[in-house]
């Protein structure tokens, strides 16, 4: 947040979100005297504080007494959080098995119930077959072994399904499909564009032709059988320009541009059209604008702005609206409707949701 090109760097005063006040004073105290003082009643709101800051002293706590004494719900209610920032999902595992250590005898009883918080599809398989599996207090308790055998056979459905062919790491989502092949397109420090074909014999990852310009945060979208790819970051720069690709002659081309260079932004198709919403440009946090694209027409023209400003949203098209999902510090819906040309607001998620991955199931 400080340290990136987001607005909060460049601002005298910031508004932190989702953390208590008292919390925020004990980590700033601790920034400038190197001392903290934890109790049970401030432990979990100060490990979710370090955590969203990133602190990784306060973090250290873990293997402290204070830890060690957390209550049973107190505990749940801190590992169960998406906020929760950890190494890996090994050391949430870690901790569960030595705060029940701690006071085996009372607590035993209590680890089924703490391994409901651990993300095993998140752990190494090496780590839960070898480790995980084999551990004595998991192996003595009956609902223990259950929870981890049906991880270990989700973890082997998932291998089996299709040897998981791995396309190259990304550091956002920007994907694609054309004739039920899914087309994955740059992302961090990337210029390379890559196909799966589910269906075939063989399914494996294959590159085509790459972009001729490095780029993240991209929106993409497939609209007449052409994957777009719109805006995003080349290089540091914020791209308001648009590349379309060709499955059937395997090339790219550029098009019009949009009126607004953006990041962070998400795209969807709706009536034939390509809508592009959100996301931000520069140092600016969030966007409102929204665009759409006439590929027969080669043009950009606005639509109405959205009621909010929204950076890393989810996009979909459902039922011949436009739902625009979540974004940096959001659990907000709004729903758009090209008729009117007018966006309402929506009930909200459950919870903020930062680049969601949204996709639309249709009913059978």
């Amino acid at each position: 947040m400080f340290t990136s090109e987001m607005i909060e760097s460049q601002q005298q005063e910031v508004e932190m979100v989702d953390i208590e006040g008292a919390a925020l004073d004990a980590l700033i105290s601790f920034c400038y005297c190197g001392k903290i003082q934890i109790s049970d009643v401030n432990i979990p709101s100060t490990l979710h504080a370090a955590c969203l800051l990133q602190l990784g002293e306060i973090k250290e706590i873990i293997g402290t007494q204070e830890f060690y004494r957390l209550p049973i719900n107190q505990l749940t209610q801190l590992l169960s959080k998406d906020e929760l920032v950890v190494p890996s999902e090994e050391q949430v595992f870690t901790a569960v098995h030595q705060w029940v250590e701690f006071d085996v005898s009372s607590r035993k009883q209590l680890l089924p119930k703490l391994l409901e918080c651990v993300r095993f599809p998140l752990c190494r398989p090496e780590f839960l077959v070898n480790a995980i599996s084999k551990n004595a207090l998991v192996m003595a308790d009956a609902n223990c072994r259950n929870l981890v055998d049906q991880a270990k056979d989700d973890m082997i459905l998932q291998l089996s399904a299709l040897e998981h062919p791995k396309v190259q790491g990304r550091r956002t989502r920007a994907f694609g499909a054309v004739d039920e092949v899914i087309y994955v397109v740059g992302g961090s420090c990337k210029v390379s564009v890559e196909r799966l074909d589910p269906g075939g014999a063989s399914p494996v990852w294959q590159y085509v032709a790459p972009l001729n310009q490095e780029r993240y945060m991209t929106g993409v979208a497939v609209v007449d059988r052409f994957i777009y790819a719109v805006g995003g970051v080349g290089k540091e720069i914020c791209l308001n320009n648009v590349k379309r690709f060709d499955p059937r002659v395997g090339g790219w081309e550029e098009v019009c541009p949009m009126s607004t260079p953006r990041h962070g932004h998400d795209s969807a198709v709706l009536h034939g059209a390509l809508y592009v919403v959100g996301g931000r440009s520069g140092i600016s946090y969030g966007l409102s604008p929204a665009e759409k694209y006439d590929s027969r027409a080669n043009k950009w023209t606005s639509v109405t702005d959205m009621n909010s400003e929204r950076d890393g949203l989810g996009l979909a098209a459902v039922n011949g609206k436009l739902y625009a999902i979540g974004g940096l510090y959001d659990d907000l819906v709004e729903v758009f409707d090209s008729k009117t040309n007018q966006w309402r607001p929506h009930s909200n998620m459950n919870c903020k949701r930062y680049c969601p991955g949204v996709a639309v199931l249709q009913k059978p």
